[in-house]
């Protein structure tokens, strides 16, 4: 009878963990606004709220088939950073279609001076205009003057 016990418990005790995971997980993403495709590019939508951003550059981007793959610089060396794709997708009505799209880059605190060059990339399918083939990207910078500025545009052809 012990052993039953033990055993509900951790049944219940794990059922617990999960549903916290996954309830932490969704609080997460809510904080930013937005929905996360599978490509992991995150649409937001004009009431949600905009992501904050520590500075970062871009210095080259490719697309290479349903991927975007950016090159970017931004100060650090003493921490992880972490990087988030958004888009006020799905296009923006111009003739070919277009799409803003940006970065959420995650310092986490890092005070370090090196200037870091990191490569990084994420799939596109979530921006595709409707009977369409192709969209312009629209890739915008956070400065170090804390401004959110058009940088690069770059032509996705499907």
């Amino acid at each position: 009878m012990t052993k039953r016990v033990h055993t509900r418990l951790h049944i219940l005790l794990l059922s617990f963990l999960l549903l916290a995971a996954s309830s932490f997980a969704g609080c997460l993403l809510d904080g930013q606004g937005g929905s996360a495709g599978e490509d992991g590019l995150i649409i937001i939508g004009p009431d949600d709220t905009w992501p904050t951003l520590d500075p970062y550059q871009v210095f080259d981007a490719a697309v290479e088939g349903d991927r975007l793959t950016l090159e970017v610089a931004y100060a650090g060396g003493c921490r992880e950073h972490a990087f988030a794709f958004y888009s006020t997708g799905p296009v923006i009505k111009t003739n070919p279609p277009g799409a803003d799209l940006w970065i959420r880059h995650d310092g986490n605190g890092d005070a370090c001076e090196a200037y870091i060059h990191e490569e990084i990339s994420v799939g596109l399918t979530p921006i595709r205009a409707p009977g369409g083939s192709e969209v312009r990207l629209h890739i915008l910078e956070f400065d170090f003057e804390g401004n959110l500025v058009p940088d690069t545009t770059v032509t996705y052809t499907y």
